[in-house]
């Protein structure tokens, strides 16, 4: 009977210390963004539902906004760290909204809402974007051909470098020879400081619809030269970010839907 007991209680206590590694939550991240002083992480939820503030190197939850709110996609940092900008739909009309951290205060923002850099230092005007046509605008040059699907573009930090993609193609934005240079395919999301790596994931699913198996890759322009990043079976690695000193990436596990980080010396000899 004593040793039942003891037996009983033992795994009451290992139920309780697997809980504490339980999921602090019940949905998905996706889509993590570091801020540009690599402090915090941006995030939202599945279906880019509500705002999330991680802290960068715990990746433990610091703030929730707006969770009920499809508001993620496009989603931003301010130059400062201290904001996000993102994009409201009312009826058929996008409003660009601010919300600044530290008070949860929303305001509205000039900031184009249709400029959709996932490493957006939202301050500037002369970025490029996709127009009201979904073509890719910089200033008044345009690129791209009507009727193709444009979409999701993504620069470096200093808006030296963007990437645009046709469908599953990742391509170069060659703005001072007016074209698209194609690299490979996947879908890119940030770019090197630098702007010399490109950093994306790749899925390998087939049926269009859902993401099953998804590596993380990285794309040296400078060489054309890309090198897998992660192979895991048990993982579904989308959505990476390179943090502002170059060091760490950070990425969500479709699976799980946890956000994890890897450094890049582990990855890149």
């Amino acid at each position: 009977m004593i040793k039942n007991v003891l037996l009983l209680v033992f795994c009451m206590m290992v139920y309780s210390v697997q809980g504490q590694h339980n999921h602090e939550h019940t949905f998905k991240y996706i889509n993590p963004k570091y801020s540009p002083n690599g402090e915090l992480i941006l995030a939202s939820a599945e279906g880019y539902l509500g705002i999330y503030i991680l802290d960068a190197k715990t990746l433990k939850k610091k703030q929730e906004f707006l969770i009920d709110k499809p508001i993620g996609y496009g989603a931003a940092w301010t130059t400062d760290s201290k904001s996000i900008v993102y994009r409201e739909k009312n009826n058929y009309q996008f409003n660009t909204k601010k919300l600044t951290l530290k008070t949860g205060q929303v305001t509205e923002s000039s900031v184009d809402p249709l400029v959709l850099t996932c490493k957006t230092s939202v301050d500037h005007k002369s970025v490029a974007h996709l127009n009201q046509n979904n073509l890719i605008q910089f200033g008044e040059k345009v690129l791209g051909n009507q009727g193709e699907n444009y979409y999701h573009i993504v620069s470096n930090a200093n808006k030296t470098v963007f990437v645009a993609h046709l469908q599953s193609q990742i391509a170069l934005v060659d703005i001072k020879n007016n074209q698209l240079i194609p690299l490979t395919w996947g879908l890119a999301n940030a770019i090197s400081n630098d702007g010399n790596y490109i950093y994306f994931f790749r899925d390998y699913s087939t049926d269009g619809h859902t993401t099953s198996n998804a590596e993380l890759f990285v794309y040296d322009i400078k060489n054309q030269k890309e090198t897998q990043l992660t192979n895991t079976q048990d993982k579904i690695e989308c959505w990476p970010d390179i943090s502002p000193d170059g060091k760490t990436i950070v990425y969500s596990d479709d699976k799980t839907g946890e956000i994890e980080k890897i450094k890049v010396s582990q990855v890149i000899k």
